[in-house]
């Protein structure tokens, strides 16, 4: 049961920000931050039991919808956070969160999109409290000696 989170071009940083934290949580998180030949071959083993989070902004790209169109192919289930109900990710995927990235720049807002990453890693951590009081514990003990403050 391995998590894929997902992450090209204007979302690789919330994607390795979900990663990061996830990590902390739960087994077997992996970041993908290619959506091309690489991000396709590091999902190659993906499977039924296995969950892809994938976060997707627009302009959407034919790579982005062929690595989704490839995990629907081996029946992973496929969360998505998007930008828009009309990308055309939409219809394959399992479950849908919509949020706004609307810029006064030219440039996506990632905002919204941290805000689900925090939500999602705080609610995880509470229902998974034990475990992620173990994995906090024995990360403080394994990085103590590289800490200024210690």
């Amino acid at each position: 049961d391995h998590r894929y989170i997902v992450g090209c071009r204007g979302t690789i940083g919330v994607a390795t920000q979900c990663a990061w934290l996830l990590g902390y949580v739960l087994e077997h998180v992996l970041g993908v931050y290619d959506c091309g030949p690489e991000g396709l071959a590091f999902l190659e083993d993906i499977g039924p039991q296995d969950c892809l989070l994938f976060f997707s902004v627009s302009r959407y790209y034919k790579m982005d919808l062929n690595m989704v169109k490839f995990v629907r192919s081996r029946s992973a289930k496929i969360c998505l956070v998007t930008d828009s109900l009309v990308s055309p990710m939409v219809p394959l995927a399992d479950e849908v969160i919509a949020a706004d990235t609307q810029h006064i720049s030219f440039f996506n807002s990632m905002s919204s999109f941290s805000f689900i990453v925090e939500y999602l890693a705080y609610l995880i951590s509470q229902k998974e409290a034990k475990r992620y009081q173990e994995k906090a514990n024995e990360r403080d003990t394994l990085t103590a000696c590289l800490r200024l403050d210690g």
